[in-house]
């Protein structure tokens, strides 16, 4: 191939390298995605400077929303229920009407709520439905329960231990109900913000659990919401609560993309060609997809290209050197020309002088004297043809004579040799004497 192609080839890979760029940059939502150590930073530019992808994950980021509204998510894992031995009791859960009398319809509708962390449904039909921490009470309530449970809508990836940090603006829970150990206080409190779609920092301090809660007001008429993205200004190592936070997490709610089982095709899973209904993993598969598809197509238009080229430089390699053997075959071919055609001359001339070659072979003119055929030579020299007069009974008269000269009458046809021959052959016989040559005559053929 040509320079050309190369250098087509060469910028071909130039353009792939920039458009698979995006698909081997970091997402938001990839585990790797974490801050350093500069983070939270004095301003806000520092803080988002701590980051691989250059900007703080913003909230609900990784999850599917329509109209700013969060979707359903497909994935929701059971933390409690009270089948297994959970008390179930919940407090301050408002009631849904709309599942009233219908359990099936009261887990549902949980379910496919991304905002309901927990349901109870009452033995007189009571369907209730929300967040509380206060779910682990252990005595009597005033209405039995005859089914519930905690709900964790989606997963969670921990970003970051907040251990040692205190995080303002976030609600104080309190210890929670039914525990007496730390630890599992700590727990209580890190499964309510996995179950609370919008909570991303949780806090374990001697005080009790604190939360980020959007669904709750604080004092002042504003939601539970940490500072975006999160600098000194808005958390702090050093003060008198930061020094009791004994755990804590700044974690990121994901609905992960639908995996199928596989199915009884051979164990062929055909969850690679599921396409996601919305979210982060709708974005990444229709970047995905076009990216390859514009890759593919700039392979094969390389490819097609230079197979193009190296037919065009093929034929013109092909085309000169075909004029090169032409221009030499031309100037051989004019002398050849020349030589046939005096061969062919040649043998035509050859050919005619051996069909009226004059022989000298012994065939009598006639089976006796007087016929026209028969032709002796007098004496002087002459060879009179026989006339009408001389003829005798039974010969075979002469054709019609008309004013022809010898050579014609003889019958001489051809060419000027033969002509010599014959002439030669009369002058020889004028100076011999007269012979009797009646039993052999001599003929030209």
């Amino acid at each position: 191939m040509g320079s050309s192609t190369r250098s087509v080839c060469h910028l071909t890979t130039h353009l792939l390298s920039l458009l698979l760029t995006p698909l081997q940059a970091m997402l938001p939502w990839d585990a790797e995605d974490k801050p350093g150590p500069g983070w939270p930073g004095k301003t806000a530019v520092e803080s988002n400077q701590a980051w691989p992808v250059g900007q703080q994950p913003a909230n609900l980021i990784a999850w599917p929303r329509e109209q700013g509204r969060p979707q359903s998510c497909w994935k929701v894992t059971l933390l409690h229920d009270t089948v297994e031995g959970w008390p179930g009791k919940c407090e301050d859960l408002p009631e849904n009407l709309a599942a009233r009398g219908n359990e099936h319809f009261c887990e549902k509708t949980c379910t496919e709520n991304p905002e309901c962390m927990a349901w109870q449904f009452t033995m007189d039909g009571s369907c209730l439905q929300g967040s509380s921490l206060q779910c682990h009470l252990t005595g009597s309530s005033s209405v039995p329960l005859q089914r519930a449970q905690w709900l964790q809508h989606g997963d969670v990836r921990v970003i970051r231990n907040m251990t040692g940090w205190d995080i303002l603006n976030l609600r104080p829970l309190g210890i929670g109900s039914g525990a007496s150990d730390q630890a599992t206080q700590i727990e209580h409190c890190r499964d309510y913000c996995y179950s609370l779609l919008g909570c991303e920092y949780w806090t374990f301090a001697q005080s009790g659990c604190f939360a980020e809660d959007p669904t709750a007001q604080n004092s002042a008429g504003m939601p539970h919401v940490a500072q975006y993205p999160l600098t000194l200004s808005g958390a702090s190592n050093t003060s008198e609560l930061a020094l009791t936070v004994v755990a804590g997490e700044f974690i990121q709610h994901i609905c992960p993309a639908k995996q199928s089982s596989q199915d009884e095709l051979g164990g062929f899973s055909f969850s690679a060609v599921i396409l996601p209904k919305s979210g982060p993993d709708r974005f990444s598969f229709f970047l995905t997809v076009a990216m390859t598809v514009l890759a593919t197509c700039l392979v094969v238009g390389c490819a097609v290209f230079s197979y193009w080229l190296y037919l065009r430089n093929s034929h013109d390699e092909d085309a000169a050197a075909l004029q090169k053997r032409s221009i030499c075959a031309g100037s051989r071919g004019d002398d050849s020309e020349e030589s046939n055609e005096g061969d062919v001359e040649n043998a035509e001339l050859a050919d005619r002088e051996r069909r009226m070659k004059v022989t000298s072979a012994s065939t009598p003119f006639a089976d006796r004297a007087g016929s026209w055929r028969y032709m002796p030579v007098d004496g002087g020299g002459r060879s009179p043809l026989p006339s009408q007069e001389n003829l005798g009974p039974g010969s075979v008269p002469p054709p019609p004579m008309h004013n022809h000269s010898f050579v014609n009458s003889f019958n001489t046809v051809g060419s000027a040799s033969s002509f010599a021959k014959s002439s030669h052959l009369l002058s020889t016989s004028a100076e011999a004497p007269y012979v009797d040559r009646s039993p052999s005559p001599q003929r030209i053929l």
